[in-house]
C-alpha cells in the first residue's frame, strides 16, 4: 500500500522541527563558548564561516569526511549561520536609519563592513 502524500509531508514537517531544534541546540552550545561573537565579527565573517562549511561539504562529498564533522552537521552548521546573518542584517537595518552593514569593534564601536564609516555608541543607540 502507498503511503499517501499528507503522510509523507506531515513526515517531512515533523522531521525539519527536529533539525530546528538540533539547530538550536547547536547554537546554544556554541554561543555558550563563544558569546555571540557573530554579533562582534558581522556578516563579513558569518559569510566566510560559510564559505569555510561549504570547501568542507566538498571534501566530504568526495568521501574525505573529517572524524570530527559529518556532512550533515556541515550542513546545519551552514544553517545556524544563515540564521545569524539574518538576525544581524536584521538588527542593522532596524538600528541604523542608512543601509550600512555594521560589526562591533572590540573598543565597542561599529564599522561598516561596506564602505568602512565608522560609528560610535552602542548599536541599539544608533538611528
Amino acid at each position: 500500500m502507498a503511503i499517501s502524500e499528507d503522510r509523507i509531508l506531515a513526515a517531512d514537517s515533523q522531521r525539519f522541527s527536529e533539525y530546528l531544534q538540533r539547530m538550536q541546540t547547536l547554537f546554544v552550545a556554541r554561543n555558550a563558548v563563544y558569546r555571540s561573537q557573530f554579533r562582534k565579527e558581522g556578516v563579513g565573517a558569518i559569510l566566510g564561516w560559510i564559505r569555510t562549511k561549504i570547501q568542507r561539504l566538498a571534501v566530504g562529498i568526495r568521501g574525505n569526511e573529517t572524524d570530527d564533522e559529518s556532512l550533515s552537521e556541515n550542513f546545519l552548521d551552514i544553517a545556524v549561520y544563515g540564521v545569524l546573518g539574518a538576525m544581524v542584517c536584521d538588527e542593522v537595518a532596524e538600528a541604523p536609519p542608512c543601509s550600512h552593514l555594521l560589526a562591533e569593534t572590540e573598543s565597542g564601536s561599529f564599522v561598516c563592513i561596506l564602505c568602512g564609516g565608522g560609528f560610535s555608541g552602542k548599536l541599539s543607540a544608533l538611528g
